[in-house]
């Protein structure tokens, strides 16, 4: 829900205009109120030898055991399509982290798209270089969690 009615973009694109406005999930309806235009939606671009770990990975690091020496069991690895996030980190833009390989697309995540699985809305302005809105979205509290623990808390008071 939180990514497929982003444009598809290969290693090193990028894209600012939304291509499907129809048929959108609640959840997809959520992340765009509010936002005509796309941004930080830059996919990293890859060494050819990290493009050829990319092509191989599945959704544990045992599909690239033969291409890769070290690594965590999620390490090199595809978000699963059908399942929730893992948590994000401030490394997603970086195949190597924790299951930041796109599912279906051969690439890392791209900003929008972390920020899209921690439930930032698309109008949301981050401001700074591509590395600091990267950790900005990585370190964060997912917005909907916060809200529900901040109308938990309001109850009481």
């Amino acid at each position: 829900d939180a990514l497929d009615d982003l444009p598809e973009l290969m290693p090193g694109q990028s894209a600012s205009f939304y291509v499907r406005d129809n048929e959108l999930s609640p959840y997809q309806n959520y992340l765009r109120e509010g936002s005509s235009k796309l941004t930080w939606h830059t996919a990293s671009t890859h060494s050819q030898k990290m493009m050829r770990i990319i092509e191989a990975s599945g959704y544990n690091i045992n599909s690239v055991r033969h291409l890769v020496s070290s690594g965590f069991s999620s390490s090199y690895s595809r978000l699963e399509p059908d399942r929730p996030s893992v948590t994000m980190t401030v490394n997603f833009v970086h195949p190597s982290s924790n299951k930041c390989i796109h599912p279906i697309q051969n690439r890392a995540l791209t900003p929008r798209e972390g920020a899209r699985i921690q439930g930032f809305q698309d109008a949301f302005k981050f401001c700074g270089s591509k590395t600091q809105v990267v950790k900005q979205i990585g370190n964060a509290v997912p917005p909907i969690l916060s809200r529900v623990i901040a109308e938990s808390i309001f109850k009481y008071y």
